[in-house]
């Protein structure tokens, strides 16, 4: 027979021999229950136990009645089915009738509910009642303990009293003590021995008036007997615990003697005291860490000449003994305030089993400081130190000592070091971030003051949130130096949304335009987007030009073209004479799989006849499927004849475009053959093998450089491919170099490469990277870009081919390339070899073994620098590295790591990290510069300090403190500083020629744009600059 309790429509019916029970969920109300009597705005936890039988409670709803039960409306709704109770703010609704529903849902929908069992009241006159009291009869002389049952009944002795028929209360006759809840309450009624027998009443003071219950008063005494309380107690191994021990009746006739039996190995008792003579003694237990644990009855007795005693039987549980500790944590641990200013800093609490509230205490502070911790004591895991000086307090370095104290611990304090500077300096209010937003770009450029006419300072910063119906969007403010509230404020919703900008010179008298788009790519999280471009002008932000990205594309094997919106590939601007020029460009990536391009449109903005213009390009259908796809773009001069193009490298085309009138130069494609060029071979990266596939192919960057002595720019390319790995092509990253001889209007043909990987050195053994770790995702989006175990990896130094590079003092231009083993513990020693940028030869004798090139930093009327991540070996992982500086000598044609003048390493080769900004957050990047992300590539800070150009490094596990130091000499800039980014701080990016002012004397350089939290624990972005003792101050624009 089969059983099939609460079927659901959907599951197979119950046949022989199968049992399905599909109960509903059960629900029980523990409070409120009845009887309580509550106020409007009081806080009420409302409690309930719930259980599902077949896979478990889904969620509850939590109602409220207001009339016994016959409506109810919700309270809340949807919480989890773990949880079991809910923190209820009492409406401002009267009732004498309230009552509390919950109802709980299982995974299949049924549910089951349950309600108070009598009604609660709000405001008004309270439900009380004494239904019973066991006893109900005193007797004269003892102290008694009386059970109250009722409902609404008082929790406080005082609200009892004993008293005659007439009302009036009884002389001797006291309620000691009321514990329990509101419908049962235990009462300690002591009765003096001479009070006389007869009938009275306990009355209780309720809000609604006076609640009677009759009681009676026996002049019948009885024997002495022990009363301890409470009855039963727990207590750590170690620690100690009292019961109050009281004889009633009172023993009249001598001292009395007590005692406790039943004690567990390592505990101890006294009473004090002992012997009593007041009938009332306090029993201390103590017990040892090494007391076993668990739970005895102990038995208590008395003794007097004369008198029997009745003992008494407590409970005493010991638990075991857990070891506790709290250490203090300061971040930042090192401080600098300036007179008449506050800093401060967060105080950690690490605790291990420990959570009793911890008063904090400093000492060391210095005259004139005074400081204040919040909260305290701390309950949680964190307060803030807030330091204050005084407009007058001295000048100087001091220690600070930061203490807590608990009962039954010791805690571990922490140091803290506070300079005390000179300067009146106002708090700088920064540019807020607003709540709920994160931060996309930071931009800066000129603007012309509506009012006088004169050109001002101003940045932008783009952020995006989402709205209360979670539509995204973007806000695009600017600021002017001098004024803390934005001019212009732009707000793009849903699929318009901004995800990037620029400030373009388009006209040539420094009013910059915005450049504002919208980049659709699949690569992140913005494919809800339509790929488009605005350019407003710069005074009221009205869009002057514009225009959506659209390619057509046809299915392989068919005629039927169609428009589609692609993916954005990029903007590039590019100077010529005072006016700038833009390019924008689409990917063609992720939205023509399996499709072939059949046209291309690029786009380019210019100023003419007072007024922005676009001239739009179309590339037609290429042979061999080339087009616009995976595509960089760059600007700059192409061979000796001084005219500025735009270059737009693709997959396997190269297209020379002019800026002005938006028209293709010059075109090439990619040779695949090495030794034999020619027009039959099939458009593939250059010098890819059969390592590679087309399908896998991609580039990682390129650049235009001068690399032979003034003759003009040429294309210098660094291309990569992502094989599919299967087990023919091995899946990694392959790296190359090729030139492009002059190239002359009109001209097409092949890019010729000079070095790849068929030449590489070593290259049988190794395999020379773009980027350590990055694999072919399923999903086809482009590799997450890493540089040793925290950033990205190493060839052509990380994705930054500006800084890889450059003449390294034998006037020629090289090629700084390295390879980076394939895990965190390379199999082999990592190198770095130096090529010749036009013949792609080794300029070295031997490789420099046991580092990873991160950059290449020139030196003002110097050679350039290899910053390298040095001190490694086979089987160690890169977290055993260092920093380095290497130098190039020519005549040993040699790397050689640098020292300081006196002979010794820089200080930074000991637990230093370098700080690596994104090309994201630039400004505007190099025009010569072609990346495949700018998300994704990253550099070295270098500010400039003073007159001295510098590198930014941190100390490891101290990423908010920044070190300085001197390209040339590795000297600390200034001498001995550690600069204090700030509060929760982060930094964005570094731009020169920022003119910032502040209260104190700043050095001249480079700004330091910060993301920070401010003191109310908003986000702001602040402007900063270093003073002459080695501090980074926050400065106006």
């Amino acid at each position: 027979m089969a059983t099939d309790i609460n079927p659901v429509a959907g599951e197979p019916a119950a046949g022989a021999g199968r049992i399905v029970i599909n109960l509903p969920p059960t629900v029980l109300v523990t409070a409120p229950n009845g009887g309580e009597v509550f106020q409007p705005g009081q806080p009420v936890l409302i409690r309930w136990d719930s259980f599902d039988a077949d896979g478990g409670v889904l969620r509850h709803d939590v109602r409220f009645s207001a009339d016994g039960g016959l409506t109810f409306s919700n309270i809340v709704t949807g919480l989890f089915g773990e949880v079991q109770s809910y923190n209820w703010i009492v409406p401002a609704t009267p009732t004498s009738q309230g009552r509390i529903e919950v109802i709980a849902y299982d995974q299949l929908g049924r549910s089951g509910r349950d309600r108070s069992n009598g009604n609660f009241a709000i405001g008004g006159s309270a439900v009380s009642s004494i239904t019973s009291l066991q006893p109900a009869t005193l007797r004269a002389g003892e102290t008694t303990q009386v059970s109250v049952a009722g409902t609404g009944l008082a929790l406080d002795a005082f609200a009892y009293q004993v008293v005659s028929a007439a009302g009036a209360g009884v002389p001797g006759v006291l309620v000691l003590g009321a514990s329990g809840s509101s419908t049962s309450v235990s009462l300690v009624v002591d009765v003096a021995s001479g009070t006389a027998a007869g009938s009275y009443q306990l009355r209780m003071q309720s809000p609604g008036g006076p609640v009677m219950a009759p009681l009676a008063i026996s002049a019948v005494a009885a024997s002495p007997a022990l009363a301890v309380m409470p009855a039963s107690q727990s207590v750590t191994a170690g620690g100690n615990v009292s019961y109050q021990v009281n004889i009633s009746p009172p023993v009249t006739s001598g001292s009395v003697s007590l005692a406790v039996s039943g004690l567990p190995a390592g505990a101890s008792a006294a009473f004090t005291p002992n012997p009593t003579g007041s009938n009332a003694a306090t029993l201390n237990i103590a017990t040892g860490s090494a007391t076993l644990p668990g739970t005895r009855q102990l038995t208590v007795s008395a003794s007097a000449p004369g008198v029997q005693i009745a003992s008494a039987t407590i409970g005493l549980t010991v638990q075991a003994l857990v070891v506790s500790s709290c250490t203090l944590a300061a971040d930042p641990a090192v401080l600098t305030v300036v007179r008449g200013q506050s800093a401060s800093s967060s105080i950690a609490l690490m605790r291990s089993n420990f959570s009793a509230p911890v008063q904090l205490a400093l000492s060391g502070l210095p005259p004139g400081v005074s400081a204040a911790f919040s909260p305290n004591p701390v309950a949680g895991n964190n307060a803030t130190l807030t330091l204050q000086a005084a407009p007058d307090a001295p000048a100087g370095n001091s220690t600070l000592r930061v203490d807590g104290s608990a009962t039954g611990i010791s805690i571990a304090g922490v140091d803290l070091a506070l300079t005390v500077a000179a300067g009146t300096a106002q708090p700088v209010p920064g540019i807020p971030i607003p709540a709920g937003q994160t931060l996309l770009a930071t931009r800066f450029a000129t603007r012309r003051n509506a009012a006088n006419g004169q050109l001002q300072q101003q940045a932008g910063i783009l952020t995006q949130g989402a709205n209360a119906n979670g539509v995204r969007f973007s806000l695009l403010r600017t600021f002017v130096e001098g004024s803390d509230a934005p001019v212009l404020q732009i707000q793009r919703m849903g699929s318009n949304r901004y995800t990037d900008f620029r400030f373009v010179d388009l006209a040539g008298n420094g009013n910059a335009y915005l450049a504002c788009v919208s980049e659709k790519s699949q690569d992140d999280d913005t494919a809800d987007l339509v790929s488009q471009i605005q350019i407003r002008e710069p005074q009221q932000g009205a869009v002057v030009q514009g225009v959506t990205l659209a390619s057509t594309v046809r299915p392989f094997g068919s005629t039927q073209v169609s428009t589609i919106n692609p993916d954005f590939g990029g903007m590039a601007t590019l100077r010529i004479g005072s006016q700038e020029y833009l390019a924008v460009i689409p990917q063609n990536s992720f939205a023509t799989i399996g499709q072939v391009v059949t046209s291309t449109m690029l786009y380019f903005f210019r100023f003419a006849n007072g007024s922005v213009q676009r001239a739009d390009f179309t590339l037609g259908e290429q042979p061999g499927g080339a087009t616009v796809q995976r595509a960089m773009l760059a600007a700059g001069t192409l061979g000796g004849s001084g005219a500025k193009s735009f270059l737009v490298f693709s997959k396997n085309l190269l297209l020379v475009m002019d800026p002005v009138s938006g028209q293709r130069v010059a075109q090439r494609t990619v040779d695949v053959d090495l030794n034999n060029p020619d027009a039959t071979d099939v458009p593939n990266p250059p010098g890819n093998t059969v390592q590679s596939t087309p399908g896998g192919r991609r580039y990682g960057q390129f650049r235009l450089a001068d690399i032979r002595g003034g003759a003009g720019q040429e294309i210098l390319i660094a291309a990569h491919s992502l094989p599919k790995p299967n087990n023919s092509f091995p899946e990694g990253l392959h790296g190359m170099y090729t030139t492009l001889p002059t190239i002359q209007p009109g001209s097409t043909g092949f890019i010729q490469p000079v070095w790849g990987p068929p030449a590489a050195p070593g290259n049988s053994e190794r395999r020379y990277r773009f980027f350590r770790d990055a694999t072919k995702k399923p999903d086809d989006r482009s590799p997450e870009l890493k540089r040793l175990t925290f950033a990205n990896g190493a060839l052509l130094l990380g994705g930054t081919p500006p800084s890889g590079i450059d003449d390294l003092g034998d006037g020629l231009v090289s090629m700084v390339v390295s390879d980076a083993p394939p895990t965190a513990v390379p199999a082999g020693t990592p190198t770095i070899q130096l090529l010749d940028a036009t013949t792609g030869i080794n300029k070295l004798n031997a490789a420099y073994a046991g580092a990873v090139a991160l950059e290449v930093l020139k030196i003002p009327n110097g050679p350039a620098r290899i910053i390298a991540w040095g001190g490694l070996a086979a089987q160690q992982p890169y977290a055993a590295g260092r920093l380095q500086v290497l130098r190039y000598d020519q005549f040993a044609r040699a790397l050689l790591p640098m020292t300081r003048a006196n002979g010794i390493p820089g200080e930074f080769e000991q637990g230093r990290q370098p700080v690596l900004l994104s090309f994201r957050t630039l400004d505007r990047l190099p025009e010569d510069l072609g990346v495949s992300s700018d998300r994704l590539a990253l550099f070295m800070a270098t500010p400039q300090i003073g007159a001295v150009r510098t590198f930014l490094a941190s100390r490891n596990g101290e990423p908010g403190t920044l070190e300085a130091y001197d390209i040339d000499t590795l000297e600390r800039v200034p001498a001995g500083s550690r600069m204090e980014l700030g509060r929760g701080s982060q930094l964005l990016t570094i731009v020169d020629g920022l003119p910032l002012t502040a209260a104190e004397t700043i050095l001249p350089g480079s700004a330091f744009v910060v993301q920070e939290t401010a003191a109310d624990g908003s986000q702001v972005i602040r402007f900063k600059r270093v003073t002459p003792d080695g501090r980074l101050i926050a400065a106006r624009l």
